[in-house]
């Protein structure tokens, strides 16, 4: 009986034994599958938390907003440029076409205001005309600069940025020194009338020997921001040297009668003293032949030049 007896107590320690091992495993495996799920939650960022690289200093987005000159791409794939001067953005406005059969004139002058800007309001207010100027302010004193700004707004005509410097090289070199000097002629224009700027003209034209490299990328970032730029499809001639005052007449209304919608070219730099007095001859033969005069704004469908590789309009 003592052999049966034995058998039984090590079937016994067997089915014991074998439960006790089974129990072990299971528990090891809870163990390792909980320490998996601890790492797992010290690792992943929590949504409140910036992304895993920026702890450690390598955060491409945050690189880049602490260089604001830089043109690098931060996490949102868009250049760095776009988050400087967040005040040089203005609503978008459809462009509309002109009408058939309107005979329009925008005459519009660059480079100034100057010691001939009290001379030309004079003839456009005789002839009963708005223009249009697009400005610069380097190099005419910040003080005197802002009272000719506030003279042109008062009389009622349109302003819109050219430059600051004028200096094609330091403008093109970048975006951002586009920007940089688009900012100052922007808040000069402010300061001086009140209004916020919305359209502009590259100086030189929006495209140029100087801006071949990027002019797609400053055109692209200035309609993003709201902006429209207007080039021109009449030249008066009048930055020619040795341009006379009969030439610049003859050369713009003939330009002018050539088309039904004319953006003419005119400068009113001190040294402009024959282009105002050939305005008012300007206006009288372009209203003989039954044009009307206005003022550039952001819905008028600007003429553009064509860009590198493209043909046509933007």
């Amino acid at each position: 009986m003592k052999p049966i007896r034995n058998n039984r107590y090590r079937r016994r320690r067997q089915r014991s034994g074998s439960k006790t091992g089974i129990w072990l495993g299971a528990l090891l495996a809870a163990g390792i599958l909980a320490a998996a799920v601890v790492c797992l939650l010290l690792f992943l960022p929590r949504q409140d938390e910036e992304p895993l690289p920026s702890r450690f200093g390598v955060n491409p987005a945050s690189q880049a907003s602490e260089d604001p000159s830089s043109a690098d791409s931060g996490a949102s794939g868009e250049p760095a440029y776009q988050s400087l001067y967040p005040d040089l953005y203005v609503p978008v406005v459809e462009k509309i076409p002109g009408k058939e059969g309107d005979k329009v004139v925008y005459l519009t002058f660059d480079d100034g205001p100057s010691s001939q800007t009290e001379a030309l309001l004079d003839v456009l207010d005789e002839q009963g005309v708005k223009a249009t100027f697009f400005v610069v302010g380097q190099g005419k004193g910040e003080a005197q600069c802002k009272a000719w700004l506030k003279e042109i707004a008062d009389r009622g005509h349109t302003i819109g940025v050219h430059s600051y410097s004028h200096d094609y090289q330091q403008i093109y070199a970048s975006v951002e020194a586009f920007l940089e000097d688009f900012q100052q002629m922007h808040d000069w224009i402010v300061e001086a009338t009140g209004q916020k700027p919305t359209i502009f003209r590259f100086a030189g034209g929006s495209v140029n020997d100087y801006n071949q490299e990027n002019c797609r990328a400053i055109i692209e970032e200035m309609i993003r921001r709201g902006y429209t730029y207007f080039d021109w499809n009449v030249d008066s001639g009048d930055s020619t040297l040795g341009q006379g005052g009969e030439a610049i007449r003859e050369t713009t209304v003939e330009g002018i009668l050539q088309r039904d919608k004319s953006v003419v070219l005119l400068h009113n730099s001190s040294t402009k003293a024959e282009t105002v007095a050939q305005v008012g001859g300007i206006i009288a033969a372009c209203k003989r032949e039954g044009y009307r005069f206005d003022v550039l704004d952001p819905s008028v469908k600007p003429f553009t030049f064509a860009l590198p590789e493209q043909n046509g309009s933007v």
